[in-house]
């Protein structure tokens, strides 16, 4: 299959593949313990399953350790204000210095189901594959903060995340761009992919209409997949699986940066010892 012919079947498949992986995808206000609304931040993740434990996969920046888990909370499909009274946020924890920046929050997973359909995406579907496959488009998920909408109906009044995904080819180790980075792009750590400017291969999920480029901020801890075509297997969206996690963006050279997916994986393996030997059987 040429490249030619995969960008053909990503864009004819992406409204399939964006509902398919909005199933995993999820948004988070970090309030500051601010009652108000224009003090919070948003961001985004990926939830995973891990033997029956609920973690969303996330950037370590947009999280503080030793922090009330209580001031995050999940958007859900219903406008809100404030948070409800699940799903339980259980622990954050990320990284020293946020490098790698990864980091997760654990959920309780009876209190999530009670306020959501979305299912953890397994291990098995989480993917090392370094800097990104050559020639293998991938998709980036998240919420962008200037898409939150504020609905002012009664009795729907509340903030609304609109979850977006966004098409392109993670560059080759050989085309990353010489500029300046903090921290220094690292070819063990980073993922890196072009972000124009003005409309491109981009959708509302809720909605699949095409729509321009947003400004990425608060896609931060969204989820980068590998959109899994291969020239042997007949593909559907069950073969995309998650290799990053979106840690920053470079508005004046156009560029995203994700995380090595292997990063959040050796994190979970240092903080939860007894779910090593899940993690490194899936690999």
């Amino acid at each position: 299959m040429t490249l030619e012919e995969k960008l053909k079947i990503a864009s004819q498949s992406t409204n399939v593949l964006h509902q398919h992986l909005f199933g995993f995808s999820v948004s988070i206000i970090d309030t500051a313990d601010s009652e108000n609304p224009e003090e919070w931040s948003i961001f985004s993740g990926t939830l995973v399953e891990i033997e029956d434990r609920l973690f969303v996969a996330t950037a370590s920046h947009c999280i503080e350790n030793l922090i009330r888990p209580s001031r995050y909370w999940l958007l859900g499909d219903i406008p809100a204000f404030k948070a409800p009274e699940v799903p339980q946020v259980i622990a954050t924890h990320g990284t020293a210095n946020d490098r790698p920046d990864v980091g997760l929050i654990e959920l309780d997973p009876d209190s999530f189901r009670k306020i959501s359909p979305k299912t953890g995406v397994p291990l098995s579907r989480i993917k090392p594959v370094g800097t990104g496959r050559d020639k293998r488009t991938a998709q980036l998920i998240g919420s962008p903060s200037q898409n939150v909408e504020h609905e002012i109906r009664a009795p729907s009044r509340g903030l609304k995340a609109v979850v977006m995904g966004y098409t392109s080819l993670p560059l080759n180790q050989s085309d990353w761009p010489t500029f300046n980075a903090a921290p220094t792009l690292d070819r063990s750590i980073d993922i890196l992919m072009e972000y124009p400017s003005g409309t491109a291969d981009t959708t509302r999920m809720d909605t699949g209409e095409p729509v321009k480029l947003p400004d990425p901020k608060g896609m931060s801890g969204g989820g980068l997949w590998d959109q899994g075509f291969d020239t042997d297997e007949m593909w559907s969206p069950d073969s995309a699986f998650l290799i990053g996690i979106q840690s920053a963006w470079f508005p004046n050279k156009r560029h995203v940066r994700a995380v090595q997916i292997a990063h959040w994986l050796n994190l979970i393996k240092r903080r939860f010892p007894e779910l090593q030997e899940a993690v490194e059987s899936a690999a």
